[in-house]
């Protein structure tokens, strides 16, 4: 990347620093835009502590866009991108990116209960603390717990993809898209509105005397039996497949209700905690998908989410 410095232009290179435990995220939409990777030595002692070592020379005035991977093992993964920021900047690197296409804690974005700790607001000031430019994550659970993070935080949402996807694969006549929650609704109506299909949102139930989540149901359950009657595909969309309990309970309903056609479960974030998978296909789900930035066996290469991170990224440095 070329930026103009008086009559002299000043050359930095990107380079990519891929966390070397994280390989599901794909590597060659970064190369296509010219990126170099930082060669890393990475080892565990039989402790369990970790090592880290860079074998390329860091060059102060170049950027540095550290990819790290989320899950599994969450407070390793933090470790571990703490040592690799922090060392880069001790090197003499001036900016650093940090790319975390799962962020985790990201579900603890308020004080639920008195005395509570914010853990994904923790997190983040700690990176922040250490040196870094921006933080740039993907389908975050509650955007607007980075609020306080203004012009430091991005969040890079994947309607475009998956609304792609779909219409790629169905037509927009013959499918109900469905948000299992209200925190999904808005996402999936952007969808709904990119590729012209009905969507609908489910809520929780919670049974009176526990207090206790007892299923799932429509808002609007009159309009919803009408629809399926007339399409092929109910796709039910999600940010994280963690426990699968939500995604299983919204499948069983409709299944309940006399659904014979096929029900599609995506999420941007595939965790398949416990018995997830097995969970959402007794519920009656055909087809799982999911992108890549969490390893699974659900991981759809044409949802890919590397493109949109590396637009993001160059959008920053201004290269584009």
């Amino acid at each position: 990347m070329l930026i103009k410095l008086g009559i002299t232009c000043v050359i930095k290179m990107l380079w990519l620093v891929k966390d070397p435990l994280y390989g599901s995220l794909r590597i060659r939409p970064f190369l296509q835009k010219g990126f170099r990777i930082l060669s890393i030595e990475h080892k565990v002692f039989p402790d369990g502590e970790e090592y880290i070592r860079f074998l390329d020379e860091i060059r102060e005035g170049d950027i540095y866009v550290i990819v790290l991977r989320g899950f599994p093992e969450q407070n390793n993964n933090i470790l571990r991108g703490a040592l690799i920021v922090d060392t880069l900047k001790d090197l003499g690197a001036e900016k650093v990116i940090l790319v975390w296409p799962y962020i985790p804690y990201a579900r603890q974005d308020k004080r639920f209960m008195p005395g509570e700790a914010i853990s994904i607001i923790t997190l983040t000031k700690v990176f922040i603390s250490l040196g870094i430019d921006y933080l740039i994550t993907v389908d975050v659970h509650n955007e607007k717990a980075f609020v306080q993070f203004e012009n430091k935080v991005f969040n890079v949402t994947t309607e475009g993809l998956w609304a792609k996807y779909i219409l790629k694969n169905f037509d927009p006549e013959k499918i109900a898209l469905v948000a299992p929650d209200r925190g999904r609704e808005s996402f999936v109506r952007r969808i709904s509105q990119i590729i012209g299909a009905r969507y609908f949102v489910f809520e929780k139930h919670r049974d009176l005397t526990t207090g206790r989540i007892s299923g799932h149901r429509p808002i609007n359950e009159g309009l919803i039996k009408d629809v399926i009657n007339y399409v092929d595909y109910v796709i039910i969309i999600d940010d994280i497949i963690a426990t699968g309990g939500t995604l299983a309970n919204v499948a069983s309903w409709f299944r309940k209700k006399g659904f014979g056609g096929e029900i599609i479960v995506c999420g941007t974030h595939g965790l398949f905690l416990g018995n997830a998978v097995d969970k959402l296909l007794m519920s009656g789900v055909d087809k799982i998908v999911t992108t890549d930035t969490v390893a699974n066996p659900f991981i759809c290469e044409e949802l890919s989410v590397a493109t949109l991170i590396v637009n993001k990224i160059l959008s920053l440095v201004g290269e584009v």
